[in-house]
Parts: structure tokens; C-alpha cells; sequence
């Protein structure tokens, strides 16, 4: 009896240091995401401003080309 006890007992703390390893990965990984999602909208916001500019300078090309 006493030695199914100590197995069982030894069986929860393997499985609790699991979980726990498991929460550490979770909370790396959602930190990860909320990074990359920072970088992406950097990106997008980059882009977005060098299409305006593109978009800019084409009409200033064609209104020297009129002129």
C-alpha cells in the first residue's frame, strides 16, 4: 500500500513539473506571437507609407510630364 503511494505520489510531481514546463513553453510562445505581431504591423505600416510615397511621386512624374 505504502509503496503504491510513493509511486502515485512520484507519478503527480513528474506530471506537475510537466504542466509546468507546458505553462513556460505556452507563455514563451504567446510572448513570441506578440512580438511577431508587433514586427508585422511595423512592416505593414512601412509598407503602407512607402505605397503613398510611390503614389506621390507618380503624380508629381505626371504632372511635370503635362506641364
Amino acid at each position: 500500500m505504502e509503496k503504491s503511494k510513493r509511486k502515485i505520489e512520484g507519478d503527480l510531481r513528474v506530471s506537475q513539473e510537466a504542466a509546468a514546463e507546458i505553462e513556460r513553453s505556452k507563455a514563451e510562445l504567446s510572448q513570441s506571437i506578440q512580438r511577431k505581431d508587433r514586427e508585422f504591423g511595423a512592416i505593414m505600416a512601412k509598407i503602407e507609407d512607402e505605397a503613398s510615397l510611390g503614389s506621390k511621386q507618380q503624380k508629381q512624374i505626371k504632372e511635370l510630364a503635362v506641364s
